[in-house]
């Protein structure tokens, strides 16, 4: 009895429009902020080596600081180094209409306001984890309690003092992990719940709403304020806060954050470490269109002020800068509906329709490994496995550079 006979067969895949810009994934070298398909414009630039000791960046939105493992903290614009003999483990500009902005820092053993270039102890700052400044006054919050200043007196907490006050939250919902002012709102992350905190109009009593959510437990270190919208994670993932409307983003398949979680806004983008396929580097959200990608730097530590991003890699400290040229890799992936039996497979041709100067490579992964290869090798391409995917990865320094069209052929050998 004979076999069957086969016939080779042959596979062309023409992506377009819309269906190749849902299969294209931008993988930039650097940070670049997207503006269409690729865009130039901002890479990471090294600010000075990391210090011995380094264990963290803190930031308030003035200032960005190092904080090493001896007790200091060095200020990552000016250089200043300030003594505080403990770890510090958030810092907070209060900066009144008229006055003196001053910096705060706090952490387990007290808080310290940041003046003139030396540190001043500050009776009553701490200890807390977390800090905020909200209709004029600074809030701090330790474990699940919650303590506020006198208006315009960001240094007086003690009980004694009048409209100051102390908080005590039930432990139900966990620690307080994060205070965001939002409009007239000062929003409570905990790890298992959202509050919403209001003052009444003379901003003496305050109201607390919860949020409905139920995406699982929150990730410390994962927020940022992005515009008009809060991004997090949670267990299950990405997750944005509009309002008092919390919601799950699209699943991240694959992609995982860095432990500890260390996150930053800027620009209006959210910005975090994290993990993609054993390559680490900064994961970049847009919460305006849903944009993201990874950028290429190993970073374990970010933090930000204003519109200045740092970055902190195991040996370097960087800074986002913009107006810079940059180099900038399009991945396209093209899934194929190919037999799951072993063939060999030939990669007849591959057009790329659009403008700008570019360099192609093409990859081929099969379920047992991949080959990344040269243009002129595609004739050399084969393969004895079933083929999950092909990536064709454009690399380029034009900032106009555009993709129409992608047309490959894939056939069995023989055909």
């Amino acid at each position: 009895m004979s076999a069957a006979y086969h016939k080779p067969s042959r596979y062309v895949l023409r992506l377009t429009g819309e269906d190749l810009a849902a299969r294209a994934s931008f993988l930039p070298v650097g940070l670049q902020k997207r503006c269409g398909a690729l865009t130039a414009g901002v890479k990471f630039c090294k600010v000075c080596d990391r210090e011995e000791g380094t264990i963290a960046l803190l930031a308030s939105s003035a200032a960005a600081y190092a904080v090493l493992k001896s007790g200091c903290v060095r200020d990552l614009t000016t250089g200043t180094l300030y003594l505080l003999k403990y770890i510090p483990r958030a810092a907070v500009t209060f900066c009144p209409e008229e006055g003196v902005r001053t910096d705060y820092v706090f952490g387990d053993a007290g808080g310290h306001a940041l003046r003139e270039g030396a540190p001043v102890y500050v009776p009553g700052l701490g200890p807390a984890s977390v800090g905020a400044v909200f209709r004029e006054r600074l809030f701090l919050a330790e474990g699940s309690v919650l303590s506020y200043s006198a208006p315009l007196e960001p240094e007086k907490f003690s009980l004694e003092e009048r409209d100051t006050g102390r908080i005590a939250l039930s432990d139900v919902d966990g620690d307080i992990l994060a205070l965001i002012p939002y409009g007239d709102t000062l929003v409570i992350f905990r790890k298992k719940a959202i509050l919403l905190l209001r003052a009444d109009a003379n901003d003496l009593y305050f109201s607390f709403s919860k949020v409905k959510f139920d995406g699982g437990s929150i990730i410390e270190g994962s927020i940022a304020t992005c515009g008009r919208r809060i991004v997090f994670w949670t267990e299950r993932g990405l997750c944005t806060l509009e309002g008092s409307q919390a919601r799950m983003a699209d699943p991240e398949q694959g992609l995982s954050l860095s432990s500890p979680a260390s996150a930053a806004s800027c620009g209006g983008l959210y910005f975090a470490c994290a993990e993609y396929a054993g390559q680490r580097g900064v994961f970049v959200f847009d919460p305006e269109t849903g944009e993201r990608y990874l950028a290429d730097l190993p970073a374990t530590h970010l933090a930000a002020k204003d519109d200045a991003l740092f970055a902190a890699t195991a040996d370097a400290v960087y800074r986002a800068a913009e107006g810079q040229e940059g180099v900038f890799r399009a991945a396209i992936r093209a899934e194929l509906d190919l037999p799951e039996r072993a063939r060999t497979y030939v990669l007849e041709s591959i057009a790329l329709a659009g403008e700008g100067a570019f360099t192609l490579t093409v990859e081929a992964k099969e379920r047992k490994g991949a080959y990344a290869l040269k243009a002129y090798e595609w004739a050399k391409l084969r393969h004895t496995e079933p083929i999950e995917h092909i990536v064709v990865a454009v690399e380029s320094t034009d900032p106009a550079i555009s993709i129409r069209a992608l047309t490959f052929k894939l056939r069995e050998e023989g055909a």
